[in-house]
């Protein structure tokens, strides 16, 4: 149930609350046209466009419609107009404390019921931010109250109702948006509660106002972590001398004859390294020069094949000769043969002719038989 301006303003805070937002000079701040400049595009990086707070504090429900520029809300004492500002802090991720009206969350329930919604409607104007987390956002918070009234919590739920996408339900990722749109729940310059304002305002002391100051540019914060961060420095420095003091006593104790021994050790795999080196440079040359005595032998041998294959080549022509040879040997052989066949009927020729020679001379040196007188021609 939305609230619209104009409504009684008289109530008193009870079952619903009682709040007048002054959106424009307009009547109707929910018609776009009646707000001016309301979608003109400025350097804001996003803004808040709906407000819905159920059983916050002493309100029951309540929604309003923001503009984009100014807002104001008016009404008596009591009524309930930093509630709105309560809900919104403690919707965007901060705690009960800094609404100075409770110290816990589950304390920001109201009185009669077990939890309390408050949903912040945001449009994103930033390009890059749209893109990451959509053009409007609803964040949703739920304070709840636990058993018996005792402890409870709260959960968050980040959503684009454009898409439907759930962006997120951590308290992670609520510090991812409020840092991506630079919402800062913790600075006064942003939001200034009702009991800071009345101290602002009071202050006269220029050392307040610088405290002031400080607080709402958030230096002071810085300046914490700062000191911090040089504290924890100083605690690491201090670490370190005494290491280096604990280093130098080992250095000169004990473990300046470990470092001997491992000074020995590193010379020792050193030489063996060298050794190993050496070895298998020598085994490299030994290879080398048995390549080069393979390669002349080889050479050698080649020249060897092509002497015996000439020197076959020899024997074969001998061997032809043989052949030639003994064939002509065995022509002589037949043609001795024959000569000596001749020479045989020759000498046998001889021989008769020698007898018959012989028979002729005795013939005529002897008588014949029949007393006549052989005479040799």
């Amino acid at each position: 149930s939305k609230r619209k301006a104009g409504e009684d303003d008289t109530q008193s805070q009870g079952k619903r609350g009682c709040f007048r937002e002054v959106n424009s000079p307009h009547d109707d701040p929910d018609d776009p046209e009646e707000l001016p400049n309301a979608n003109d595009d400025d350097e804001q990086l996003a803004y808040i466009t709906e407000v819905d707070i159920d059983n916050f504090m002493g309100t029951d429900r309540y929604s309003t419609i923001m503009h984009n520029r100014v807002n104001v809300v008016t009404g008596p004492n009591g009524s309930g107009k930093s509630t709105i500002m309560c809900a919104i802090s403690v919707a965007l991720g901060g705690n009960a404390k800094l609404t100075d009206r409770a110290k816990s969350t589950v304390e920001l329930v109201n009185t009669f019921r077990d939890k309390a919604i408050i949903k912040v409607h945001l449009k994103i104007q930033d390009e890059e931010l749209a893109e990451r987390w959509g053009r409007r956002l609803i964040v949703t918070r739920t304070l709840k109250r636990g058993a018996g009234g005792a402890g409870g919590g709260s959960t968050y739920r980040i959503e684009n109702p454009e898409t439907r996408r759930l962006m997120g339900t951590a308290r992670k990722e609520m510090d991812e948006l409020c840092d991506d749109l630079n919402i800062q729940v913790d600075n006064m310059a942003q939001f200034l509660q009702q009991s800071d304002s009345k101290a602002f305002f009071s202050i006269v002391n220029e050392k307040k106002l610088y405290e002031f100051f400080m607080k709402c540019t958030r230096l002071d914060a810085l300046m914490s972590e700062m000191n911090e961060f040089q504290a924890e420095l100083s605690k690491l420095e201090a670490n370190c001398r005494q290491i280096e003091e604990d280093h130098a006593k080992y250095r000169d104790g004990p473990h300046a004859q470990a470092q001997k021994d491992f000074a020995a050790i590193q010379d020792i795999e050193e030489r063996r390294r060298d050794k190993r080196v050496l070895l298998v440079e020598m085994a490299r040359r030994r290879v080398k020069e048995l390549e080069k005595e393979k390669d002349k032998e080889e050479e050698g041998l080649v020249q060897t094949r092509k002497g015996v294959d000439k020197a076959e080549g020899k024997v074969a022509e001998i061997q032809k000769l043989v052949e030639e040879i003994r064939s002509r040997r065995g022509e002589l052989e037949a043609r001795k043969k024959l000569h000596e066949q001749d020479i045989n009927k020759a000498q046998e020729v001889k021989n008769q002719a020698d007898k018959r020679e012989q028979d002729a001379r005795a013939a005529h040196a002897y008588p014949s038989a029949n007393g006549g007188i052989s005479v040799c021609c």
